[in-house]
């Protein structure tokens, strides 16, 4: 009898059994991840590339020209009127020989003159 109640359970869990499928996702972002038009997770550029409408726009290393379609640099440019820059220039701070020197000098005097300072004070005690 036992074996029967067990036999029985089992067909009932086996007909009970629920398959469910995975959802797919269509150019959505669920739970931080990006989905591209293929389903498939992608990063967030290449989600932006396929699942966006881009007028006159950079996304990423595609330009975009007015019709909304992939251009080239070019025509890009001459279809937004814009200019790309594709390297920026070294804008960083860049001391000459004469500017080391002087703070040198610079720094010598306000160290002396602290010295000075705390010496004499120290002397008049």
């Amino acid at each position: 009898m036992k074996k029967g109640i067990q036999l029985l359970l089992l067909v009932l869990c086996l007909f009970s059994v629920t398959f469910v499928s995975a959802k797919k996702y269509t150019c959505e972002t669920v739970d931080g991840a990006y989905y591209g038009k293929d389903g498939k997770e992608v990063d967030k550029v290449q989600y932006e590339k396929e699942c966006s409408t881009h007028q006159c726009e950079i996304v990423g290393d595609t330009y975009y020209g007015a019709d909304g379609k992939s251009v080239s640099r070019d025509t890009f440019e001459k279809e937004c009127d814009a200019s790309v820059v594709s390297e920026l220039p070294d804008t960083g701070s860049h001391f000459s020989p004469t500017e080391i020197f002087f703070m040198i000098i610079g720094s010598i005097f306000l160290l002396g003159g602290t010295i000075f300072t705390v010496t004499s004070r120290l002397l008049q005690n």
